[in-house]
């Protein structure tokens, strides 16, 4: 009886809570300043990690759906046309929504990968946003816009 009392297996419903905040208020609050600073029909490009679904609270916002997938549906190579079809996307076709995007949304922690090319000469950026989309340190987002 006592193996069975100290068994791993009676802590397989056992869990710790990963956030103390309240995630769906933040996307809330997250998507309600979005839409407050996205121009109306405003092309946004996604790099702001997992949780795209702040974004569901800008409906003036134009979106490039592969993106909603992050980087899941990212492929190397391969035809633009087939894989934006398949809401896929590649190299090429990031290229081509850098050139065309009027808002970026960059997750914090991937912004270094981001900062030769948000230069001040050519974005401003918003006022970082209160809340966050995850709990997960670096989820923060930064919003720049293309300066006309």
């Amino acid at each position: 009886m006592t193996g069975f009392v100290l068994s791993p297996v009676l802590h397989l419903g056992e869990s710790k809570r990963d956030c103390n905040t309240d995630i769906l208020r933040s996307h809330e609050n997250l998507g309600a300043y979005l839409a407050s600073i996205i121009p109306p029909d405003s092309l946004v490009y996604w790099d702001g990690g997992n949780a795209f679904t702040p974004m569901i609270y800008a409906p003036q916002a134009r979106i490039f759906p592969p993106q909603i997938n992050d980087g899941y549906t990212f492929h190397i190579g391969g035809d633009p046309d087939v894989l934006y079809y398949f809401s896929h996307w590649n190299g090429e076709l990031d290229l081509r929504w850098r050139s065309e995007a009027d808002v970026f949304i960059i997750e914090a922690k991937r912004y270094a990968n981001w900062a030769d090319f948000l230069t001040p000469q050519e974005f401003q950026e918003f006022p970082r946003p209160a809340d966050s989309p995850s709990c997960v340190e670096g989820a923060e987002l930064r919003i720049f816009q293309r300066l006309p």
